[in-house]
């Protein structure tokens, strides 16, 4: 008897596909469109008939050229590393935040600089416990975290008198994280970092677009509709069987 349990389908990604990410599906196709047509148009038995037609080799290098920026956009979004970038670029502060940290950091090296000022006496009892001051740590994780962190090592400095951090000294740590405080919200840096994501993808993709229409429109003058010999041609370059394209 035969076997009758349905076969399952062929999930397999194509050499091509990608999770949702920076391009929608619409846009994918596009590139892939682009990536097909700009190989076809390298070959050798089209590359003359295309140039008469003004759609030279070195525009087809600019296609290739958008085309695989727009893959390497795609497989760095898919496999994380462009938020990675966003990420590490991050540790690198800068204006109030990078002032603000450098003024923690202070807080914390007095801190150390108490602790071992302690130990030289060799008394138990005058031990320094330096693990409230995040030794070791990172303090700006994200924006809440360095806020909060901010607060608790301000405090501790003025509760433990550490040494060479005055009034004035912690004051001007105060007025640091004020400056951070009044800085924008960074979860508005990252929107608009998404807009403007947004933006490139979208030009990027109308770039392809208008190049691998251009294509089209030669290859259509090169392999007309009206001569039968031209329809392998014309299946190959995605141009309608019966008529000019349009496109």
């Amino acid at each position: 008897m035969p076997d009758s349990t349905p076969t399952p389908p062929d999930n397999t990604p194509d050499e091509h596909s990608q999770p949702p990410g920076f391009f929608n599906q619409a846009q994918l196709n596009d590139i892939k469109l682009g990536e097909d047509l700009q190989t076809l148009a390298a070959e050798d038995r089209h590359t003359a008939n295309l140039e008469k037609r003004g759609f030279t080799p070195a525009n087809n290098t600019i296609l290739g050229t958008l085309t695989a920026e727009a893959r390497r956009q795609t497989t760095a979004t898919a496999t994380g590393q462009a938020r990675s970038a966003k990420k590490a670029s991050t540790l690198n502060a800068k204006g109030p935040e990078r002032r603000l940290l450098a003024a923690l950091h202070e807080i914390q090296a007095a801190a150390r600089q108490k602790q071992r000022l302690l130990e030289a006496d060799g008394d138990p009892a005058t031990h320094f416990d330096t693990a409230p001051y995040l030794i070791g740590k990172r303090l700006n994780a994200n924006r809440t975290l360095l806020l909060q962190n901010s607060d608790t090592l301000i405090a501790l400095a003025k509760a433990d008198n550490l040494p060479g951090l005055s009034a004035p000294e912690i004051d001007l740590v105060e007025n640091h994280l004020a400056e951070y405080r009044g800085a924008k919200d960074l979860q508005t840096d990252t929107k608009e970092e998404s807009g403007n994501e947004r933006v490139t993808r979208d030009a990027l993709v109308k770039r392809i677009n208008a190049l691998r229409t251009a294509l089209q429109h030669a290859a259509d003058r090169a392999y007309p509709y009206t001569d039968e010999a031209s329809a392998p041609a014309r299946a190959a370059f995605h141009l309608p069987p019966d008529r000019t394209f349009v496109g």
